[in-house]
């Protein structure tokens, strides 16, 4: 898909308008299937980003995160910014008008909101009358202001992450909709729970968070707990028929061994994983060389353009690695001298240019059986060749992840002969961004209030006589 060229619309765009911005603007990235441009205002220490990305029963929807350009100072949004000409809404229309012909606004189109750790003015987005999903993470006080949401009327959930004090003014939400908000203090479920009795709001909030229970994130890795699942077509020319895949960015190789992913029981009640499982795949019926192989893997990609040599996207669109780690559930069942393998790179294009897209990686190898579910995690500080990522000379413009129950898999990204026959089987769900750890301990400590059972760092029950630094009732203990 090929980049469309806009030149100069944005610097004639300022012009015309007569104003000197304090919002500047990045590079846009425009597809025929995807929209993004970024926006910084330097002295007022934020950043916002504008794109899409795909809802299964919905198609293509807007979103739009707004987050600190330096996450150590305050960042806030002040009366000027909702005036500058750099402000998403003109860019918004000024964008539209040009790719679909007609204007539209950011208030009727914008589907998701994410704020981290940046203030915002009272009355900003009363006007925006489609959010379903918004997204509030703050690490100490927050103040929400008056009447910020009160025009929405499709609210579906309201993720409210406030580590601190949560001040929240009059008339902040609508309160018709029917929509379910998270908190994870208890401060903030008594906020919301006063603001619910004094208003009348129909809301419910829900406190099964509070204390623990999952990393600390607003980064969502898209369809990561495998809940939408779909079926995709064959193409004529493999056969025609069709086979099942997870919703969204992923693709599978259901297409070569039927059932080596399914949908399965997740960690929790009522929650949802993948269950990989390694099958012997003969490749003369693709129409490639007759090697038979052990494969399993889910992948955000596109395995059918992949196939037939098209240009397609790869991965999913971001402009910077979202957070400090990605983490994730699993359990494990290999066969002897199998390794499972979670990896994940990062692209600085979206459409791959062979020889030229520039990538970091990152993995994590899961060597030993894990029959409970076990936190897995990887740091994304540090690459696989032992690099800082934040020092790269390139920006980033998605991400890829690939997930195989085997080494011996199809995956390029994978190393080593691994098992000599099938069978290895990989459950993993909760795929998510999260910039910080804290959640490990308390998911284990709810585990059992026995403080005899220790785990280790990643999470696995281990057995009498460990030595080394250990998870017990929630704590870290060093063991001699």
């Amino acid at each position: 898909m090929k980049t469309k060229v806009l030149p100069l619309l944005m610097v004639l765009f300022m012009l015309a308008m007569g104003v000197q911005a304090q919002i500047t603007l990045h590079d846009p990235v425009i597809t025929d299937s995807y929209m993004a441009f970024v926006g910084e205002n330097q002295m007022n220490n934020f950043r916002f980003t504008l794109d899409t990305y795909e809802w299964a029963d919905r198609g293509p929807q807007f979103q739009l995160t707004i987050e600190p350009i330096d996450a150590t100072k305050l960042a806030h949004i002040e009366g000027s910014d909702l005036t500058d000409p750099n402000y998403w809404e003109p860019m918004f229309r000024q964008y539209t008008s040009q790719m679909a012909g007609q204007e539209m606004t950011a208030q009727n189109n914008v589907k998701r909101l994410y704020v981290k750790n940046v203030s915002l003015q009272e009355d900003q987005f009363k006007d925006y009358t489609e959010l379903h999903i918004i997204g509030i993470e703050a690490g100490g006080d927050y103040a929400i202001p008056d009447k910020i949401f009160m025009e929405n009327t499709h609210l579906e959930t309201f993720d409210c992450n406030v580590q601190g004090t949560l001040m929240l003014g009059s008339d902040v939400v609508n309160t018709q909709p029917n929509f379910t908000v998270i908190v994870y203090t208890q401060q903030s479920a008594e906020a919301w729970n006063k603001y619910k009795v004094s208003t009348g709001a129909n809301l419910t909030v829900d406190d099964s968070k509070v204390g623990g229970g999952s990393p600390v994130t607003l980064y969502q890795v898209p369809n990561g707990s495998f809940a939408d699942w779909e079926e995709r077509n064959l193409p004529a020319e493999m056969g025609g028929g069709s086979y099942t895949s997870p919703s969204g960015y992923w693709d599978t190789f259901n297409i070569l061994a039927p059932g080596c992913v399914t949908k399965t029981e997740g960690r929790t009640a009522g929650s949802t994983a993948a269950l990989l499982e390694s099958k012997v795949v003969d490749m003369s019926a693709a129409g490639m060389p007759g090697e038979v192989v052990t494969t399993s893997l889910l992948v955000t990609d596109c395995f059918l353009k992949k196939m037939s040599g098209s240009e397609y996207e790869q991965g999913v669109p971001c402009k910077n690695i979202p957070a400090r780690y990605l983490t994730f559930w699993y359990k494990y069942q290999p066969v002897t001298g199998d390794v499972a393998q979670v990896f994940i790179q990062f692209n600085e294009d979206l459409v791959i240019k062979p020889q030229m897209t520039r990538t970091v990686k990152f993995r994590k190898k899961i060597t030993e059986a894990a029959s409970d579910w076990t936190f897995g995690y990887i740091d994304l500080s540090e690459s696989e060749n032992g690099k800082d990522p934040s020092g790269l000379d390139w920006g980033i413009n998605a991400f890829y992840i690939d997930i195989t129950s085997s080494v011996s898999g199809m995956s390029s990204s994978t190393e080593g002969s691994g098992a000599s026959a099938p069978g290895s089987k990989l459950w993993i769900t909760e795929l998510q961004f999260a910039s910080e750890l804290t959640g490990i301990e308390n998911v284990l400590s709810n585990r059992t209030n026995a403080s005899s059972i220790r785990y280790n760092l990643s999470g696995q029950r281990i057995k009498k006589g460990y030595k080394g630094i250990v998870v017990e009732n929630g704590h870290k203990v060093l063991v001699k």
